[in-house]
C-alpha cells in the first residue's frame, strides 16, 4: 500500500456508516498498520490507526485499534502519548482480543523500560511473549520477541536481548516476512557491536 492511497482510504472510513463493514475493517487493522510499521512508515501507519480510532468512536466499538496506534506514536519516540493511548487500550480492548492485548504489553513494556522501571516492563513483555505463543499470529509474536528484546536492552541485558531476537527472527522467517526479519537482523548486529 503506498502512501498515496492514504486519503482513499480516510475518505472511505469516513464514509462507512455499516457497523459490520466497519467491523470487518477493524478485524482486518493489523493487515493496513502492520505492513507499514514494518517499512518504517511510521506517520502513514499512526494516520491510518487513529481514522480507525476515531471511526471506532463514531460507533461505540472497542476493536483495539489503539495499541497499533500507541505503538506508531512509540515509533516516533514520543512514549508519553504513546502511554496514553496505551493506557486507553487496556481499558476497552476486550480480553479475548489478543492481538490488541499482545501489541498493548509490548508498546507498554518498552515504555516502562525506559522509565527505568525494568523488572515491572521485563514481566510485562515476557506477558506479550505468552500471549502472543498461545495464537497462531507469528507477526505479533515475533514483535512481541522485539519489543522483549528492546526491553532487555534497556535493563541491560545485551546476551538475553539477542537470544529474543533469534527467536523473533526465526518466527519471521517461518512467517515469510522478509521485512520484519531483515529488521530483527538489523537489532541484532545492534546487538552484538
Amino acid at each position: 500500500m503506498a502512501r498515496k492511497d492514504l486519503p482513499v482510504i480516510l475518505h472511505v472510513l469516513a464514509d462507512l456508516q455499516n457497523a459490520v463493514i466497519l467491523q470487518h475493517r477493524f478485524q482486518q487493522r493489523q493487515t493496513v498498520v502492520q505492513p507499514h510499521l514494518a517499512l518504517g512508515q511510521i506517520i502513514a501507519a499512526k494516520q491510518i490507526a487513529r481514522a480507525l480510532l476515531v471511526a471506532k468512536r463514531n460507533i461505540g466499538r472497542a476493536p483495539g485499534i489503539g495499541p497499533a496506534l500507541a505503538q506508531a506514536i512509540y515509533a516516533q519516540d514520543r512514549p508519553q502519548e504513546a502511554w496514553r493511548f496505551c493506557e486507553v487500550s487496556r481499558e476497552v480492548a476486550a480480553d479475548e482480543d489478543l492481538s490488541a492485548q499482545v501489541v498493548r504489553r509490548g508498546t507498554s513494556a518498552k515504555i516502562l523500560a525506559r522509565q527505568k522501571r525494568g523488572d515491572e516492563a521485563e514481566a510485562l513483555a515476557r506477558e506479550a511473549v505468552e500471549l502472543a505463543a498461545s495464537t497462531d499470529f507469528l507477526t505479533h509474536h515475533g514483535q512481541a520477541f522485539l519489543d522483549l528484546a528492546e526491553v532487555l536492552q534497556l535493563n541491560k541485558l545485551a546476551e538475553e536481548a539477542e537470544s529474543a531476537l533469534l527467536a523473533g527472527l526465526e518466527l519471521y522467517e517461518q512467517k515469510g516476512d522478509i521485512v520484519s526479519a531483515e529488521r530483527a537482523r538489523m537489532r541484532i548486529e545492534q546487538v552484538r557491536s
